[in-house]
């Protein structure tokens, strides 16, 4: 990857990393503060609920955010000096 690509990657790993922690902090604040008197409670209830939602959810979420990967790898410079395109490009073993 070029300096620009890496950093174009590193931006989006970090406002992932952001979303995934600043969802059940925020949620956990405003709803610990208003309902439960306590945002850790709501926050550790987000954690336990979290991957359940994602579990429930990856039908519709995963493959949007697999398609969103595979499109940024395949606009790097590497890629299209190799004709690689999105739908060639496998990130997980268990996709077809």
């Amino acid at each position: 990857m070029t300096k620009s690509e890496r950093r174009a990657a590193i931006k989006r790993s970090a406002l992932f990393g952001a979303l995934i922690g600043m969802i059940p902090g925020a949620t956990g604040l405003i709803l610990g503060v208003l309902f439960f008197q306590s945002a850790t409670v709501a926050v550790t209830g987000w954690i336990l609920v979290f991957p359940l939602m994602a579990l429930l959810l990856r039908k519709k979420w995963l493959p949007h955010v697999i398609k969103s990967q595979q499109c940024f790898l395949a606009s790097t410079e590497w890629a299209k000096s190799q004709s690689v395109k999105a739908d060639d490009i496998k990130l997980y073993s268990w996709e077809k």
